[in-house]
């Protein structure tokens, strides 16, 4: 599967223009021409991303290919310059990380451009502690120092390499030496009001009764360096408006006029190109000359969400920056701050890490409160600092729009797993497997629980496997919409069971105890998408994949006691109503 993302159309070729902005995502059929020589790409089928290629216009293309382990924690993010004639240089933006059980990052590798030696290399050699006693185990989620062994000063600059931080009763960060950073005040909501750094500099923050943010004050030595406020998406500096922000992109003063300046961004909701029309003449010219050209920013993110640093337009400088830039959030780089703001809390996208804890942390019981987005930054986003989310990516699919349009507006399918999503043993994986799938003769597959050489993670972790929406063993159809509600819900209450029984034997015998929470999504789903659907039907496809159960032959034989016909007979018309519903001919 490959994404498209924000692809500029319908400018005139006989200017030679492409799109501003592309970018390919790859889930099951990564490109190896795309990758690192020294990475042998692997194909996902659990939802993963396996590569991210994008490209800028006038600039040659930018790769990513990603490795995970078997809980999903990104490893590795490999990266690949790729000139128009194919030739791929390896690793200038590379990131390589390892976590505890708990999903703390341990060591994290990064590099880029070293500005001591003037060469490409590795910026950022970084290894977290966590216990403050050497115990040589980690009874913490909260970081005690991280140590940089690289000769860098880009990426993680540090002021007092491998000092320790401090935290106060609600495990919200007090102090970062590496940032010079000597103590932060918090006030009732955990957001800080006053953070305060070496040689009396200070920034100050205020916030209205819902912790919504309305100004930032930076101070230095006494002296107001400048005061920034903040009204429902417009912004004031020094009393001056800066930019009135909105869903597109803002408006700003450029060239000394209110103009429009648009945003480009990705799946994850990260800014891409900032592109003005400076000129008026209906057209984005770029150039390699920073003042002259339409693209007025660009930024390219490490897997983590720091900033790469290169040259070319990647700013203009008579236009102040926007700031909203990784996942939209606002970059404080403030006296050398560089924290994103999330809203409940602040992120630090150079060590992949929160500086305080999960708000929302009763829900993740099962990973560190101080981890982002369950270190799976390509395909998660934390719109808010509370709360991980899947993103654009996900539920650009089929089985992703289903899955969370059920999740969000059926009643019957929130109850359904209502029980058991919030359990920290739940960890539900959709995955796409054709093989797995078309083995069993089926168009989804759940594994068992109980099953560990299968799971490979713990008996408390579920999956199921769906066919991509082609039917298994004809091409030339695929599922309908009822057709992926019923696999998605059939197999989640799969899950139900397995995960809230503890059965060791999750056949079909025992679906019969949720089957009519499988009637109840169905009805639902048919009534409001105005399907109308009769109830012999939605009873027929709640039985679907249970051939094997005795509830199904039973239902077989009322069916063809009621019409006085034969069990095959029955059966066969039973095969070919519910066909006609779960599938459809591709156009």
């Amino acid at each position: 599967m490959a994404h498209d993302v924000n692809k500029i159309a319908g400018l005139p070729a006989d200017l030679g223009f492409g799109d501003l902005f592309t970018m390919d995502l790859k889930y099951d059929a990564p490109v190896q021409a795309n990758a690192p020589t020294n990475t042998t790409v692997t194909p996902e089928y659990g939802g993963n991303i396996t590569q991210m290629t994008w490209q800028t216009r006038g600039r040659e293309k930018q790769s990513y290919t990603f490795k995970y382990d078997y809980i999903n924690r990104m490893t590795e993010a490999d990266y690949a310059d790729i000139s128009n004639a194919g030739a791929v240089t390896n690793d200038r933006y590379t990131e390589k990380l390892t976590y505890d059980i708990r999903g703390n990052i341990q060591t994290l590798q990064r590099y880029g451009l070293n500005s001591s030696s003037c060469a490409w290399g590795q910026i950022d050699n970084l290894v977290y502690q966590y216990d403050p006693y050497n115990q040589g185990y980690n009874p913490y989620n909260k970081v005690y120092k991280i140590t940089d062994y690289s000769d860098a000063s880009l990426g993680f600059v540090t002021q007092s390499n491998g000092s320790a931080y401090t935290y106060d009763v609600d495990g919200n960060m007090t102090a970062d030496p590496n940032k010079g950073i000597t103590g932060i005040t918090y006030n009732h909501l955990n957001l800080p009001t006053v953070i305060t750094f070496t040689n009396n500099r200070t920034i100050t923050f205020l916030y209205d009764a819902g912790g919504n943010k309305l100004r930032k004050t930076v101070i230095n030595n006494g002296t107001t360096l400048y005061t920034q406020n903040y009204v429902n998406g417009i912004e004031y500096k020094n009393n001056v408006l800066e930019a009135i922000y909105h869903r597109e992109g803002r408006v700003t003063n450029i060239d000394n006029v209110l103009k429009y300046e648009y945003a480009l961004k990705d799946h994850l909701g990260n800014t891409r190109i900032m592109f003005c029309d400076r000129n008026g003449d209906g057209y984005i010219t770029p150039n390699s000359t920073p003042e002259q050209s339409e693209i007025t920013q660009e930024n390219s993110y490490y897997a983590f969400g720091m900033n790469m640093e290169f040259g070319a337009w990647e700013n203009t400088p008579s236009i102040t920056d926007n700031l909203h830039q990784y996942n939209g959030k606002e970059l404080n780089t403030d006296l050398g701050l560089n924290l994103n703001d999330y809203g409940a809390r602040f992120y630090d996208p150079t060590v992949g890490r929160w500086s305080g804890l999960d708000p929302q942390s009763e829900k993740y019981t099962y990973t560190t409160p101080y981890g982002y987005t369950l270190n799976n930054p390509i395909i998660f986003i934390d719109p808010d600092g509370k709360d991980v989310k899947p993103s654009k990516a996900f539920l650009g699919s089929a089985y992703g729009r289903i899955f969370q349009d059920l999740r969000e507006n059926n009643s019957a399918f929130g109850k359904a797993i209502a029980k058991y999503e919030n359990n920290k043993n739940f960890n539900l994986t959709l995955g796409v497997d054709n093989a797995k799938v078309k083995a069993a003769g089926a168009g989804a597959v759940t594994e068992s629980v109980a099953d560990k050489s299968t799971i490979k993670i713990s008996a408390n972790v579920a999956s199921f496997y769906l066919s991509s929406t082609t039917v298994p063993g004809n091409s030339n159809y695929r599922f309908s919409s009822v057709g992926v509600v019923l696999v998605v819900a059939h197999e989640v209450i799969h899950q139900k069971i397995a995960l809230t029984s503890k059965q060791e034997d999750d056949s079909h015998n025992t679906f019969n105890t949720e089957r009519q929470s499988l009637v109840k999504i169905l009805s639902e789903y048919s009534e409001d998408n105005k399907l109308g659907l009769s109830s012999e039907s939605i009873t027929a496809l709640s039985f679907a994949g249970q051939q094997d159960s005795k509830e199904f032959k039973n239902y077989i034989n009322d069916l063809a006691k009621e019409n006085g016909t034969a069990y095959k007979e029955e059966k066969a018309k039973y095969d070919k109503l519910v066909s006609n519903l779960i599938y459809e001919k591709k156009n």
